[in-house]
């Protein structure tokens, strides 16, 4: 499931109108596509969701990278999102 409309929304616009809908039509877990930005909006942007609703049932998609990227992204995830069942 996938909701590019909602980049043309605020923060608040898209939980107000967005995550409830996305929650029931994807049951229990929430496919998050992290996309726009540079690495480290990604990880800033994933931290916040991370703390609003938990990891334990997101499941995140980051485009292809740079080797350097995946890195900084790998190295962050091993240290602050240990709690994110499957694989990095």
């Amino acid at each position: 499931m996938q909701c590019d409309f909602s980049a043309l929304m605020s923060p608040n616009q898209f939980r107000e109108f967005i995550v409830d809908s996305l929650r029931q039509q994807a049951g229990k877990s929430l496919w998050i596509k992290v996309y726009s930005g540079n690495v480290d909006d990604w990880i800033r942007n994933v931290d916040r969701l991370v703390q609003r609703y938990g990891s334990h049932s997101m499941l995140l998609y980051f485009n292809p990278m740079p080797m350097a990227d995946a890195k900084k992204l790998m190295a962050y995830a091993e240290e602050h999102w240990k709690d994110v069942k499957g694989t990095f």
